[in-house]
């Protein structure tokens, strides 16, 4: 079956389209969300914004292995005009997110497996896109982190962490262009190195064209944001 989505991994296609996902995997009408709705672990969808939806899906429709599935259903009524120029001149975030993800990879930075990925239509028409995800077994993201019971110690170590991944990014001429602690999953137990640190939802990844400096600038503002906020 002819299919828009690039596959990063093997079999995906027949296995979402045999849980009854296959709008998803066409990338048609309403991207089969009612069907993601009723095989979704609670709470589902696990985040929701204007136009995207994060929905997690049980081991048992992926073989044993837990996935995330990101969609994006965006027309000129369901956004702010101040993005509309950025819709109409770029790739959807959803795509821009699995490219950043493929680049982080190369420069030997964790980043979740990207299983699958595709965007259909043209804004200012009805622009949907789709991001599938693998889980990383054994982590947290750094907000949930500091929301949980642990030791304030090593909610503190895990920030430490995270800024140090992000820091070494930058060094390297880099930048995530936004940085708050839910794009970063570090392991449960908290991380103690940068090298745990696994980089999510990097969409804005990259050097600026000449303006890195700005986007390094706001990477680390809102650290210090969220550090002020949750520690």
């Amino acid at each position: 079956m002819a299919t828009p989505l690039t596959w990063a991994a093997p079999g995906w296609q027949e296995a979402l389209s045999a849980a009854g996902l296959d709008d998803l995997v066409r990338l048609k009408r309403a991207l089969s969300e009612p069907r993601l709705l009723e095989l979704a672990e609670s709470p589902a969808p696990l985040t929701k914004a204007r136009t995207r939806r994060l929905y997690r899906l049980p081991p048992d429709v992926g073989g044993g292995i837990r996935v995330f599935v990101k969609l994006q259903i965006a027309s000129a009524i369901a956004l702010p005009p101040r993005k509309w120029l950025s819709y109409s001149t770029r790739p959807s975030p959803l795509i821009r997110e699995a490219h950043a993800a493929f680049n982080l990879g190369a420069l030997d930075i964790k980043v979740p497996p990207i299983i699958g990925y595709g965007a259909r239509g043209r804004f200012p028409g009805t622009l949907r896109a789709v991001l599938i995800t693998a889980e990383v077994p054994g982590t947290i993201d750094l907000e949930a982190l500091f929301q949980s019971a642990a030791p304030m110690a090593v909610k503190l170590a895990s920030a430490d962490a995270v800024e140090a991944a992000v820091k070494a990014l930058h060094k390297k001429g880099l930048a995530l262009g936004g940085a708050r602690y839910r794009d970063f999953l570090v392991p449960s137990a908290g991380a103690t190195s940068p090298s745990e640190v696994v980089f999510l939802d990097a969409a804005g990844f990259g050097r600026g064209r000449g303006l890195g400096w700005r986007k390094r600038a706001r990477d680390l503002k809102q650290l210090q944001q969220d550090r002020a906020r949750f520690g």
